[in-house]
């Protein structure tokens, strides 16, 4: 380093034409007290251990949401060898949806109306406080807790770049406005899930 002569950094700067943005979403977290304990963590993640390095979270899981992507993930955890079970938010949903269908054929328990209050634990999960329809307080057994609040798109690059953003109510999300016609977005980043 003592020998260097010239620069010793350089910054490229870019110029093109046209860009293509996909650059995903972020899975949102539920808000529910103690939702930080250790066990506690987004139902992606943990369909990501167990597909990607065989690693199950937890024996007896549970996937507290209010979205359908949250049947996949426990279909991965399902087949990772974990006893699952679904509190899905929502009421009425119809159970003919492929990932709702498949999840409850496989086995993995599904129950509705169902709201999430308290992760309970001291050092880590031993269960969830929740809530159901009708107001009733309840405690559901387990040692992992999978969060599965929605998607948001990731709009940063491209409100950086000049492009606006809108709330769309059917993503529930911020998606990008409109195209331009030197940048696109596509995928989970323009809330194509």
């Amino acid at each position: 380093i003592a020998n260097r002569t010239g620069f010793r950094a350089r910054i490229w700067k870019v110029v093109t034409k046209q860009t293509l943005l996909a650059t995903g979403a972020h899975e949102r977290p539920l808000v529910f007290d103690n939702n930080d304990l250790p066990g506690v963590m987004l139902s992606s993640a943990m369909a990501d251990y167990a597909a990607l390095y065989g690693v199950r979270v937890g024996k007896k899981i549970v996937i507290a949401t209010n979205n359908d992507t949250a049947y996949q993930d426990a279909l991965i955890l399902n087949k990772a060898g974990a006893e699952v079970t679904v509190l899905d938010t929502r009421t009425g949903t119809v159970f003919s949806g492929s990932a709702i269908q498949l999840a409850v054929q496989a086995g993995v328990e599904v129950f509705q109306g169902i709201t999430p209050v308290t992760a309970q634990g001291e050092q880590q999960v031993s269960g969830l406080l929740v809530m159901t329809s009708t107001g009733a307080l309840q405690t559901i057994a387990c040692d992992a807790i999978g969060m599965a609040g929605g998607w948001n798109p990731i709009v940063h690059l491209h409100a950086q770049a000049g492009g606006k953003i809108a709330w769309n109510k059917s993503s529930v999300a911020f998606k990008p406005a409109a195209q331009t016609d030197q940048q696109a977005c596509i995928g989970a980043c323009n809330g194509t899930w």
